[in-house]
């Protein structure tokens, strides 16, 4: 079963990052900040973990949540099923509306449940019309809640608006799994509530600039074109502060179209073989996460007020410890990369409190006396080196050590949305 969990809204002007575990699932990722490099797993001994700033998208096994400091999140947080409800610490998020279960025995005795948390309803399949009274009387209890499409739903060739005529009596604060084309243009730009969206854009369609949607914060976008996006797509939405862009058809991508984002915190680069104006990245100074492939000289970067950033394959220990020098305040360091091999600069991080290493580790002494980590993450090999796993344990007794591996990428319904070449170019870069 897939699931979306959204915990929706705006983003806070100095975010905390905090560790959130999971029972009930095998793994967790962040699209949001890590792009779908890695995966945080169950290491038989403890329950997967994650780091997470407020409103990340977050895989976790086959389904996604976003996390929200609004929901009453636990240090350990179970998730479970009933049917096609799904539930977190026992609240009920997401509601799946599939061809092969009958939900209106649930949706008739909706009024005696608690819908407080509810975030999202889960479209595997058109509704059936008989679902629509009660989806009205849904939207009167949370006028809000978010659209995850899935499937056949978001071929280009479905008629989605449709169906989603029905669902303008909601108000969605996201939609996933929308195939944005010329014709579809009117129905996106009737969801002003929108906070989280993801969209396909083809090449056909994206000349047109994205249309205003005023509360718009985080946006996916999966880009299959040749050319790239016009320099003006993002103009009539100014105020979007996460950002990540994945590259299916295109190879290039041109800094100059995010020029309009001046509220730019979070940005993310995945799946492109070049990156052109590159040091125009330096006139987004709100910038706190960092995320780009083909990134060959992090040496142009220069952000004063950068708390996180994953170093991508290309990056060459020189650019690594010279970065490092350069970005004192960093608080997460992601290490997607062998050619870094010397840790020992971390230590000169004095606000480090999360630390992954998702390729070889062979300086564990430089590790070892970073006392300050509140989150490592390390390959789950090394978990099984039982000498090594209690030396960190002594050095690190404040410390959640988490397991890592390989590619975070969801279910298969979801590579319509993160082409499968994301994977393979992955995987080739790792030498897995």
């Amino acid at each position: 079963m897939s699931l979306y969990l959204m915990m929706a809204g705006g983003c806070s002007s100095k975010d905390t990052y905090n560790a959130v575990e999971f029972t009930g699932t095998k793994y967790i990722g962040n699209y949001s900040r890590l792009g779908f490099w890695n995966q945080f797993i169950d290491d038989s001994l403890k329950s997967p973990a994650i780091l997470c700033g407020k409103n990340d998208l977050l895989v976790c096994d086959d389904f996604f949540m976003v996390y929200h400091h609004e929901f009453p999140w636990q240090q350990k947080n179970n998730l479970s099923y009933n049917d096609s409800v799904a539930l977190i610490n026992e609240n009920i998020v997401s509601v799946h509306i599939t061809s092969e279960v009958d939900l209106i025995p649930w949706f008739k005795s909706m009024d005696k449940k608690d819908l407080s948390h509810l975030q999202n309803i889960y479209l595997a399949s058109e509704p059936k019309a008989e679902y629509y009274p009660y989806l009205e009387k849904l939207s009167a209890i949370r006028p809000d809640v978010g659209l995850i499409l899935t499937e056949d739903l978001i071929d280009p060739e479905y008629p989605t608006e449709d169906y989603l005529d029905h669902f303008k009596i909601l108000n969605p604060r996201y939609l996933i799994g929308f195939y944005y084309s010329a014709g579809k243009k009117q129905l996106l730009e009737k969801f002003k509530n929108l906070e989280l969206l993801w969209i396909m854009v083809t090449q056909e369609e994206h000349t047109e600039p994205l249309p205003a949607l005023p509360k718009l914060k985080q946006l996916f976008l999966t880009l299959s074109t040749e050319e790239g996006l016009p320099d003006d797509f993002f103009i009539h939405n100014r105020q979007i502060e996460k950002l990540i862009i994945i590259g299916a058809d295109s190879r290039e991508f041109d800094f100059k179209c995010i020029r309009h984002l001046k509220k730019l915190k979070v940005f993310s680069v995945l799946n492109m073989d070049s990156l052109i104006n590159f040091q125009l990245i330096n006139n987004h100074p709100h910038l706190e996460s960092l995320n780009l492939c083909q990134c060959h000289n992090t040496g142009q970067i220069n952000l004063a007020h950068l708390r996180w950033i994953t170093f991508p394959p290309e990056v060459t220990q020189e650019q690594f410890d010279n970065f490092l020098n350069t970005h004192p305040r960093l608080e997460v360091v992601e290490i997607n990369n062998r050619n870094i091999t010397d840790l020992h600069h971390l230590s000169d991080l004095h606000k480090l409190k999360g630390l992954v290493v998702a390729d070889t580790v062979t300086d564990f002494a430089s590790i070892k006396s970073l006392n300050h980590l509140a989150f490592f993450s390390l390959p789950a090999y090394y978990l099984s080196n039982t000498s090594l796993m209690t030396e960190l344990h002594q050095a690190l007794p404040d410390t959640r050590v988490v397991a890592n591996e390989g590619l975070c990428m969801g279910s298969g319904w979801l590579l319509l949305l993160v082409p499968i070449i994301l994977a393979f170019r992955m995987i080739d870069k790792f030498n897995f």
